[in-house]
This record gives structure tokens, sequence and C-alpha cells, in this order.
């Protein structure tokens, strides 16, 4: 199985695609893209790396909680590891609807106006349940449906539901009560965005989109640190709590694991990838050389960091050219965050309706 991260100059059939604003889609637009969601929930696609969205979820999951301390958020590659999902997702929405991206959410300017019945639904205040619109009931994944065993090492052996934790509520389905007052509304501000389209290495960079300015001296270490309102936050923001006892359960969307169950996970994903893509078309493809494609990516890293390490567990990619699995190895480095700069930089294949910077 494989993934095509970047567009194939000889296969016409994968073009660039725009994404665009979820609220500037037009009614016809958020049916095509919440009807592949669907699609591409409760189907496979063949011959595809990711070939359902349960299979993202549960590779998001395997990374966060593997040996690495949690490849897929403590180091440098937490932007190019998030950028390569959401093309994932996208890839998966095409093959239903071929003009289908991934839209983001701008959350800096008026969060709450996408829980609509139109948009993503409103929500009941005290349980969660999405009440109304295209994700009112939606199913969480079950383990079952996971295509590749090797993404699954983190589940015990008697789960069936992929949640990385047990949800004693709402207990298959996604949840969520956006906008409580333990955060800040909105989570972050354009501000905050543009200080970051300021960094002059990818290390600053993405330590400043990952960390909030004080925790930025030990930015990668693997000890605590606090997380900016550009990612975390948002998170919480968007998912929420409720209060089952005397306790505060997360609902899916804040789980560090397993948020992609989540639909509002790819929206927020999208929208911090067009903040990289900002930074690297103003400032990253500048400073990206054959030895470091990302600009200034940050070596001292935790061990399963570096710009050269495979995820884990491992996925091929093909060259976007010759149509030929990366080979393993310091020239080819699939898999890597090196090989995701590598192809997004020199040949994106996406753009935004609009940047921060």
């Amino acid at each position: 199985m494989i993934l095509l991260l970047v567009p194939a100059l000889v296969q016409p059939t994968i073009a660039i695609v725009l994404r665009k604003e979820i609220r500037s889609l037009s009614t016809d637009e958020f049916y095509e893209w919440s009807t592949a969601l669907h699609k591409f929930r409760d189907n496979k696609i063949p011959d595809f790396t990711f070939p359902n969205l349960q299979t993202i979820t549960a590779f998001h999951a395997a990374l966060t909680l593997n040996e690495t301390y949690d490849q897929a958020h403590k180091g440098a590659n937490f932007i190019p590891l998030h950028a390569l999902l959401i093309r994932a997702f996208e890839m998966g929405l095409q093959y239903w609807y071929p003009n289908a991206s991934s839209i983001y959410w701008d959350w800096s300017d008026d969060p709450s106006a996408i829980f609509t019945p139109e948009l993503m639904g409103e929500y009941n205040e005290s349980t969660g349940v999405i009440l109304n619109g295209a994700f009112a009931n939606f199913p969480v994944g079950y383990v079952a449906e996971v295509a590749n065993e090797d993404f699954l090492e983190w589940v015990p052996e008697s789960q069936t539901v992929l949640r990385y934790e047990s949800l004693p509520l709402n207990t298959e389905i996604v949840g969520r009560i956006a906008n409580q007052a333990m955060y800040y509304d909105p989570p972050a501000t354009t501000e905050m965005v543009e200080a970051c389209g300021n960094m002059t290495s990818f290390r600053d960079f993405w330590c400043c989109v990952y960390y909030d300015e004080d925790s930025r001296d030990s930015c990668g270490s693997t000890s605590g640190a606090s997380e900016s309102r550009l990612h975390g936050q948002v998170h919480g923001w968007f998912a929420g709590y409720a209060t089952v006892g005397d306790s505060l359960v997360r609902f899916d969307g804040a789980d560090l694991a397993t948020s992609p169950n989540d639909p509002v996970f790819y929206l927020h994903h999208s929208n911090v990838e067009r903040f990289w893509q900002a930074w690297a078309f103003k400032t990253g493809r500048f400073m990206a050389t054959i030895a470091d494609p990302c600009g200034g990516y940050d070596e001292e890293t935790p061990e399963g960091h570096g710009i050269r390490e495979p995820f884990y567990p491992k996925i091929d990619m093909v060259d976007a050219v010759t149509d030929e699995i990366l080979p393993d190895g310091a020239d080819g480095v699939p898999d890597t965050p090196y090989a995701i700069c590598k192809a997004i930089y020199a040949n994106p294949p996406y753009v935004y309706d609009t940047y921060p910077y």
C-alpha cells in the first residue's frame, strides 16, 4: 500500500487543489465535502496506505503512543507529520469526490460560527451529542475497521472502540461542547499567528506554533512544557469536557492520541498547515537546502524525532514523477520529515484561498 504525497507530473488526474475556509463554501461544496468524508469513513479505498478515516486515526494514535515519546507532537516533525495526515485525508476525500479538498477553519475569527445545522452541527451542552447537520450522531472508529494491524499496537486486546481513553458517555459517537469557560475565546488571535510568521527558521516556527512563549527555550524536550494557544488550546476549545460524577471527561477532539475521530480535527490542522505553507513561501523555501529541505530543522530533538528518522509504524510513499516506492536509506529517506518537506516545498499539491502573512 502506498501514499502519494505530491502530484505526479505524468498523471493529469492529480491536480493542485484550492483549500477554502469552511464558511466560504457554497451549499453544494459543503455537501460534497461532508458526503466524501462519510464515504471515506464508511468504505475502504483499494491500494491506499490509509483506505479509510479510521486508519488515519489509528496511525496518529500509534505515532503519539510509540516508544519515541510522541513522534506526532513532541518534536520538529509535528508540523510535517500532520501535513502528511491532512494530505492523506484530502486524497481519501478525492477518491469519492475529485474536487474535494482539505478545507480549513480560521478559529481566530468568530470560531463558534461553524457549529450550526448548516455546517458542523449544534450540540447538547450537557451531553455533547451532536444534534443536527451532516455529523449528527457521527460514529467513532472501531478497531476492526482499521486496515493496518501495525497501527494498533497501542490498543488493548479486549478494546473494540478506537479511543485511547474510554469515555463513559456517548460511548460510540463523537461528542463536543465547544467554547467552555476554561478556554480563551477565540482560542488564539491573528496577532499570535502573525508572530509565528516572523520566525527565521523552521525550528523557531514549529516551536512558536506548538509551545507558548515561556516554554520555547525547552522546545522539543521530553520534559513538560506548556502548549501554545495555536494548537492545544484549539483542540480543547472545540472538543471540550463533560462532567461525569466528580470528574471532567474530555471529548474525542481533545484527546492527544485519537483526536482525528472528530472531523473538526481536519479543519483545525488544515489551518495549521496554512500557516506552514505561508511561512514556507515567505521564508522556508529560501532557507531550504539539500541536507535540510525544511529550512532550519532542529537536529537537537529527542530520539525518533530527527529529520531523517522514519515514522513508526513505517509507511511507504511513492515518488511523484517516477511513481516508484521511495527506497530506504540516506538518499530516499521515505516517510520522514525530510521527505515531506522536500516534496511540499518543491511542488505543493495544494494552495489556500488566503494566507495570514
